[in-house]
């Protein structure tokens, strides 16, 4: 089961899709149309947080697809001995590691 993809197909109208999955930063949400990478400010915006607003709309029967693609390399919280534990540090920790084992 896909649990951070959304797919669509464009109609050469609709400049507005959702994005339906959790993620941590918008970096990790890639866009793709057609199976080409799209790139953040020349094909698209992010309307608000759960939004994508393309540029131009996407063309008739164009697959469009959105996938999270979380870092496997780059941990996102590094915890230090001393500092204060919070909930917040924990959760962004966590959903790195649970986003990971989605993907």
């Amino acid at each position: 089961m896909a649990y951070a993809i959304d797919t669509y197909t464009g109609d050469d109208s609709t400049t507005n899709f959702s994005v339906t999955f959790s993620y941590i930063v918008k970096a990790h949400v890639l866009v793709y149309l057609d199976g080409v990478l799209q790139t953040v400010v020349d094909d698209y915006t992010w309307f608000n947080a759960t939004t994508i607003q393309f540029v131009s709309p996407p063309a008739q029967d164009v697959v469009i697809k959105f996938v999270r693609s979380s870092s496997p390399t780059v941990k996102l919280v590094d915890f230090n001995d001393a500092s204060t534990l919070t909930e917040a540090s924990l959760d962004r920790a966590i959903d790195q590691c649970f986003y990971l084992a989605q993907e």
